[in-house]
């Protein structure tokens, strides 16, 4: 996430229902300060935490936001650019893919 993505705000609802389901360990990275941090915390109150990520390097590392990566053992196995799907969806066409690899 950052701050000034509407796309972003956008996701937030969907987030949070995968961060309620409590079936994955869900967090968010950000390159927006401590105070837009607070800021996202206050306005979408969101069911997950929120870290805060080098600004210089965070379009180094993500290319695209929202973005949702599935990790295994800390390697990328799967991953959504753009919106992020609802749980229904993320179970029924992502996930056993991914948990296939």
């Amino acid at each position: 996430f950052t701050v000034s993505c509407h796309p972003c705000w956008n996701a937030m609802a969907n987030v949070n229902q995968l961060a309620r389901e409590k079936t994955l360990d869900l967090f968010a990275v950000t390159a927006s300060s401590t105070q837009e941090i607070e800021w996202l915390e206050r306005n979408f109150n969101p069911d997950f935490p929120i870290f805060g990520f080098e600004p210089t390097r965070f379009g180094e590392v993500f290319r695209y936001w929202p973005a949702l990566y599935y990790l295994v053992d800390g390697r990328i196995v799967g991953k959504i650019e753009g919106d992020i799907p609802t749980l229904k969806t993320l179970t029924d066409v992502h996930l056993e893919g991914w948990k296939a690899r």
